[in-house]
């Protein structure tokens, strides 16, 4: 879990042919709360559009270049959904101060 701002979008083919696209997003980390230590992050999301095909994904979620947001991910590689808590800060700003307040174990 850690906030940042996107800083590049590519989308790349997952292994089930022209309709299985992803979505990956490069983040410049601002904060971790939890899993990371790296100044980048990279978080896939299922959708995406390789400038060919367009896959739209009914639980992914789609980053915008240079928005900060509060990122929710598992696994590895990084991966979110609408699942997720995932949003802007600025519409995060409550779970921030709640994430804010709980101590390190």
């Amino acid at each position: 879990m850690f906030s940042g701002r996107v800083k590049s979008l590519r989308a790349v083919r997952g292994h089930g042919g022209p309709s299985d696209l992803q979505t990956i997003a490069t983040f410049d980390v601002e904060r971790w709360w939890k899993g990371g230590r790296g100044r980048t992050a990279e978080v896939h999301s299922c959708g995406g559009s390789d400038g060919v095909n367009a896959v739209a994904c009914t639980v992914g979620f789609t980053f915008d270049v240079g928005v900060r947001y509060l990122v929710f991910a598992y696994g590895r590689p990084l991966e979110t959904s609408n699942c997720q808590r995932t949003g802007t800060l600025e519409e995060s700003a409550d779970t921030v101060e709640w994430l804010n307040t709980i101590k390190p174990k």
